[in-house]
């Protein structure tokens, strides 16, 4: 029974998920605050966190849902 619901949730994000290689091929996510930014070749909702960067090291930030990310030229947080 465990592992019936495991398959089924991988099975929903692999179908519901959208790919992308750029920001611009985000037209089916929409965010409530924040913007879409493709990480790792998915569309998700991240938050400007206004601190300038040229890389992840840069983002001295602390974020709810994990790392900050360094998204063109400003650190991002995941879904915060």
């Amino acid at each position: 029974m465990k592992w019936s619901f495991y398959i089924l949730a991988f099975f929903f994000v692999s179908v519901y998920c959208e790919n992308c290689s750029h920001d611009d091929d985000c037209q089916l996510v929409h965010c409530s605050t924040g913007s879409v930014n493709c990480i790792h070749h998915i569309c998700t909702c991240t938050e400007n966190t206004g601190q300038g960067c040229t890389g992840r090291d840069d983002c001295g930030i602390h974020c709810h849902h994990g790392q900050p990310h360094c998204v063109d030229g400003v650190c991002h947080c995941y879904g915060d």
